[in-house]
């Protein structure tokens, strides 16, 4: 049993001078080219959002993705965005983001921004991080992220802003699963009866 201690206590203090060996930035582009290799990716989030709790599905195909959670959705086929307000029935279709991205996929990018990282926790299951800007004026402000020890990708992040925060948590997730490619279709006779004020608002409980 003591051997077993020694072993493990050993392969634990391995594996944090590895991690602090490599600096986070370098760890977050390392959890980003490993994203980027998988075939596909979906998950089950769960977030909270001031006072507001909820659960969503995101799904990810190469540049394809769909987000969809109770409020809103967002889908990228590959060449355009449709973003879908469930709770105004508004549609519109955002340019490409130039900002910090905070979708499930998009904070893997964020060692591109102007951010100043630090390791905050290297002990436990999940490997963190806090990133502070650089900036004044790059939002959000500041940044924490918690790389899973075993999967290697992000499984939670907060954003932080002057008045308002957001916690999003991987509760689930699957590594290369078959998705339907309807789920990165957007749907234009769908758009134009929400444009026409044919589908209502979608009345969620918060």
């Amino acid at each position: 049993m003591q051997h077993h201690r020694y072993i493990w206590l050993l392969a634990l203090s391995l594996w944090v001078g590895v991690a602090h060996a490599q600096g986070p930035a370098e760890a977050l582009r390392a959890a980003e080219a490993r994203f980027l290799a998988l075939g596909s990716y979906s998950a089950t989030m769960g977030y909270v959002a001031g006072e507001h709790r909820d659960i969503g599905k995101v799904y990810y195909q190469g540049n394809k993705s769909q987000l969809d959670y109770p409020e809103d959705q967002t889908i990228c086929d590959g060449s355009k965005t449709m973003f879908w307000s469930k709770e105004f029935a508004a549609i519109n279709f955002p340019e490409p983001i130039t900002t910090p991205d905070l979708s499930a996929g998009g904070v893997y990018g964020l060692h591109r921004f102007h951010y100043q990282f630090e390791w905050i926790d290297t002990m436990g299951y999940m490997l963190r991080m806090r990133l502070t800007a650089n900036d004044p004026n790059l939002a959000p402000p500041e940044v924490l992220l918690g790389i899973g020890r075993k999967s290697g990708l992000i499984e939670e992040y907060s954003v932080f802003f002057q008045d308002f925060s957001m916690e999003m948590k991987v509760l689930d997730f699957q590594l290369n699963p078959v998705l339907d490619p309807k789920l990165f279709v957007i749907d234009m006779d769908f758009v134009r009866r929400v444009e026409n004020g044919e589908v209502p608002p979608v009345v969620h409980d918060h």
